[in-house]
């Protein structure tokens, strides 16, 4: 069984303390069946889990694990198209101000509040309570893509990396990205040297699509290993690699904590929009193209290897 098809079947959800605890258990164990080192590093109830030394390691791969709570609306990117991805999240917000409204205008015509104190209070509850259920509202049941995609594919690595090159890497798998990247923030923070120095490859949400980017920051780019990275990681026949400044797009996820850090997605294309990411963030987050998976896992191991 693929390691996807194993995490969707035993860990479909990671939100809570005791879903994260038994995902955090099974990667262990899979690291050291390989003969790995693994620990889970608490930093301020974000529980990381690191695979191998990150200190010496020539590269980090990373993916976060844990999975958001459900949404009316996807989560749209566009990371090739910052106009349009600021636009899209307007609606949410606005969403969220129509429900403030909406909320002042009932307790006006219902209870007869006209006070602009009490009415201000009411919109700000209102407001504030729908912020609150986006973070941590129901769970998602379905986490095909976001991001169950990105730590099978650490595990497809880990698994097909030569032991001779396991010493050159790590693995970290990140907690709470969904909070604000609060478990890659309080990593960074800790280890400033990695923060630094470290080229760091994060997976978020590489299942659907078949336009892969690696997103690089300035000194990602300045790397001395990020040439070999993007000889390794390049198109094959049903995929198509661009290698692209972060300056110039736009993909919020961990690798923002780390000075060299950098993204690699999946994405789809469309007229006018461009590359795009939907699905994500609601049950409609069924679809993970493992080839995905394994193409990149190619890839990156490859790439490891030649270190």
């Amino acid at each position: 069984m693929h390691f996807h098809s194993e995490i969707i079947e035993k860990f479909p959800v990671r939100k809570k303390g005791e879903q994260k605890d038994g995902f955090l258990k099974y990667a262990t164990a899979k690291a050291q069946e390989m003969g790995y080192t693994a620990k889970v590093e608490d930093v301020k109830n974000n529980r990381n889990l690191v695979v191998g030394d990150p200190e010496s390691a020539k590269v980090i791969f990373t993916a976060h694990y844990d999975t958001p709570a459900v949404m009316p609306f996807p989560n749209f990117i566009t990371p090739r198209n910052i106009l349009i991805y600021i636009l899209y999240q307007i609606i949410p917000v606005g969403c969220i101000i129509l429900a403030g409204v909406l909320a002042v205008l009932l307790c006006q015509a219902v209870f007869g509040i006209t006070e602009f104190e009490q009415l201000y209070a009411i919109f700000m509850v209102c407001y504030f309570g729908c912020l609150m259920l986006l973070l941590f509202g129901p769970a998602n049941k379905n986490n095909y893509n976001d991001n169950t995609s990105g730590i099978a594919t650490l595990l497809c690595i880990m698994q097909k990396l030569p032991r001779e090159a396991r010493d050159k890497v790590a693995f970290i798998f990140f907690d709470n990205e969904e909070k604000h990247m609060q478990g890659s923030a309080n990593y960074a923070r800790q280890h400033k040297e990695v923060k630094q120095n470290t080229l760091i490859v994060n997976l978020d949400c590489v299942g659907d699509g078949k336009y892969l980017f690696c997103f690089a920051k300035k000194d990602a780019r300045a790397h001395a290993l990020y040439p070999l990275l993007t000889e390794s990681v390049i198109s094959g026949e049903d995929y198509s690699v661009a290698h692209v400044n972060s300056a110039t797009s736009v993909y919020p996820s961990d690798q923002a904590s780390f000075q060299c850090g950098t993204a690699i997605c999946a994405c789809k294309k469309a007229p006018v929009i461009g590359y795009y990411m939907d699905r994500i963030h609601t049950r409609r987050d069924t679809i993970c193209d493992l080839k995905n998976l394994d193409f990149l896992a190619d890839r990156l191991s490859a790439f490891a290897e030649k270190l």
